[in-house]
């Protein structure tokens, strides 16, 4: 459930990876997917409008990525980088590339942690298609940038004030990890 409608989907997703080194991995993955935008609100823009019905995306995902961090889930050194190229077009209605790059480093500073990243992604309709709304980069939460809501970084309607996403995008992040209760591993973040 979206703010402006509803996307309902089923599908199929499934992948192999393979270790190619102390801290390279590659990934392919193959997805199908149908999908249908209903409950579209009425005052919703015109480019959500334009969405309404049923498209089926059958895509090929290759992935590289090089991580070296210390913990996976805690980490305070190391760095992860990747590199993710979608292309759909191998059936189906919708027909796209979207690639991404994302790239962030740990830095240890006594009990507390410091990380920069960044992260760029491009995405574009392709054989006379356009790009599915739900294909759109939407910045701002959690995974994005903390402290704005889902899509709040991004374009919205002139008209609407909706959150449309966009084909790009360009982040760039400074954290300040430090300790709240060091024996359940509890952290902040500025």
């Amino acid at each position: 459930e979206y703010i402006e409608y509803d996307k309902e989907a089923f599908g199929v997703y499934a992948g192999l990876g393979k270790s190619l080194g102390e801290y390279l991995r590659g990934d392919i993955t193959y997805n199908f997917e149908n999908a249908e935008i209903t409950n579209i609100d009425d005052d919703a823009s015109v480019i959500i409008k334009d969405q309404e019905g049923k498209k089926t995306t059958s895509s090929i995902t290759p992935t590289i990525t090089r991580d070296s961090r210390d913990n996976y889930i805690d980490p305070s050194r190391g760095s992860t980088n990747s590199a993710t190229f979608t292309f759909a077009g191998l059936g189906g209605s919708n027909a796209f590339i979207k690639g991404l790059l994302d790239s962030a480093w740990y830095f240890p500073l006594g009990q507390t942690t410091f990380m920069l990243r960044g992260r760029f992604g491009y995405a574009n309709g392709i054989f006379g298609e356009e790009l599915p709304l739900y294909e759109n980069f939407y910045v701002g939460g959690l995974n994005t940038v903390r402290g704005l809501d889902f899509g709040d970084a991004g374009p919205k309607d002139p008209v609407t004030n909706d959150a449309i996403g966009g084909n790009t995008e360009l982040i760039f992040n400074a954290e300040f990890i430090f300790p709240i209760y060091t024996e359940m591993k509890l952290k902040g973040v500025t």
